[in-house]
């Protein structure tokens, strides 16, 4: 039976219904907005259990693919000429042989013309006299000349097709550079509008009273992983936009070592589970919560306030806390975090900011979403903003996500969660 979410008769059955995303699946491009409220999260809708699959919408889409598989990674100019070099090397050899034939004749020339030159001076009688010696002198000077004016032909030759390639490898750098800045750009905003797609799903869901639990553990990691929250967070959001008769009272206590323990109470007075959460923070702090469910962490011994809660933020979530960051898919070791971080420290050589071209190859060599890159190595803590003048073969060094225009102070910086570096 055919249905327009392309549903099998058995999942119709079962009480599955599949909203399309907002995006095609393979250009990446805005589709018209669906007036389902669930904006494209796929819901269980029966009273059979949940089984695992492909999402619709946001939780798994052949965009995601597309933007994924999009090549990011700035072309090296000293590949694409060894490559050209040797795409031309048999044009190359040919002048060498040529020339090594031309070269082999003209030896046996100046041979032939320096032994004329001695039989004249022996039959006039003045073989090694003054005049003898100034003439084999003579022929000697117009066989060297004749072999560097050989050597030259195919130096020249051979320059001319060197310069060929060069013209042609450096086109090719150009072109494959600006492909992947290009990319570059596509995908961060891609990513962005995912992310912002998903955050009001997130929220979409807990209006409209549907359960997390409705989720296969798939789709909820995945929603997760879009939204850019970590778990204590994005599960913080989702209450704060539950209906007055479905929200919990969270309350948040420091247990020290970066851990923080929620414990909270439904509407009716009933207590929910309590859990652990791994904050990443110093141990002296008090975790608050916005009236839209973000998290604000309150340092006691500096009276800082930052942002918890971002599973891609520098220092909070999964990065600060020894964890594996999930990101576009993707799962980033906690060690591979750490040694990213470390570069770019090293780099920054004990100065207020570090090395821009470390910093823009750390970007490209990123795994995940871009966006999560920039939210766990934020460009107004890593870069000074005179790095935006900064020019590599014509062409600014800094895409466009990695520009800041705000300077940072000129002492030690903070992160996003008051990490100082």
């Amino acid at each position: 039976m055919a249905n327009a979410n392309n549903l099998t008769d058995e999942q119709v059955k079962q009480g599955y219904s599949t909203i399309p995303g907002s995006f095609d699946p393979v250009t990446g491009q805005q589709k018209a907005a669906t007036t389902d409220p669930l904006g494209g999260v796929r819901r269980y809708t029966g009273s059979n259990p949940t089984p695992t699959g492909e999402s619709g919408g946001n939780l798994g889409t052949a965009a995601d693919a597309y933007y994924n598989n999009l090549n990011t990674t700035l072309p090296n100019r000293d590949a694409i000429r060894a490559t050209a070099l040797s795409q031309m090397q048999s044009q190359i050899d040919a002048i060498n042989d040529v020339y090594a034939g031309l070269t082999a004749k003209e030896k046996i020339n100046a041979t032939d013309r320096t032994g004329k030159t001695r039989a004249i001076g022996a039959r006039s009688g003045d073989l090694g006299g003054d005049f003898s010696n100034a003439e084999l002198q003579k022929t000697s000077d117009f066989n060297d000349e004749a072999m560097a004016t050989l050597q030259a032909k195919k130096t020249a030759e051979i320059s001319s097709v060197l310069n060929a390639v060069n013209a042609r490898a450096d086109a090719l750098y150009a072109q494959q550079k600006e492909e992947a800045l290009g990319n570059q750009e596509k995908k961060l905003a891609y990513s962005e509008q995912n992310q912002k797609e998903a955050r009001a799903n997130l929220a979409t869901l807990a209006g409209h009273g549907v359960s997390l639990d409705k989720l296969t553990q798939d789709e909820y990691n995945k929603l997760i992983d879009q939204t850019g929250y970590d778990p204590m967070t994005f599960q913080s959001v989702y209450n704060a936009s539950q209906t007055a008769a479905n929200k919990i009272d969270y309350k948040y206590t420091s247990l020290g070592n970066g851990k923080v323990l929620r414990t909270g109470t439904k509407a009716d007075g009933t207590p929910v589970a309590e859990q652990q959460f791994d904050y990443g923070g110093n141990n002296n702090f008090e975790i608050k919560e916005t009236k839209d469910g973000q998290l604000l962490a309150f340092d006691k011994d500096t009276g800082k306030v930052t942002t918890v809660g971002h599973s891609s933020g520098s220092g909070s979530g999964s990065g600060a806390s020894g964890k594996p960051l999930v990101s576009g898919g993707v799962t980033i070791p906690a060690a591979a975090l750490k040694a990213g971080e470390d570069k770019l420290k090293a780099a920054a050589k004990g100065t207020a900011y570090t090395d821009p071209y470390v910093y823009v190859q750390a970007f490209q060599e990123w795994p995940g979403a871009p966006a999560d890159f920039i939210k766990k190595f934020p460009p107004k803590v890593w870069i000074n903003p005179d790095a935006n003048d900064l020019m590599v073969d014509g062409q600014p060094l800094l895409p466009n996500a990695l520009r800041t225009t705000k300077t940072a102070p000129a002492a030690a910086k903070k992160t996003t969660t008051g990490r100082t570096r």
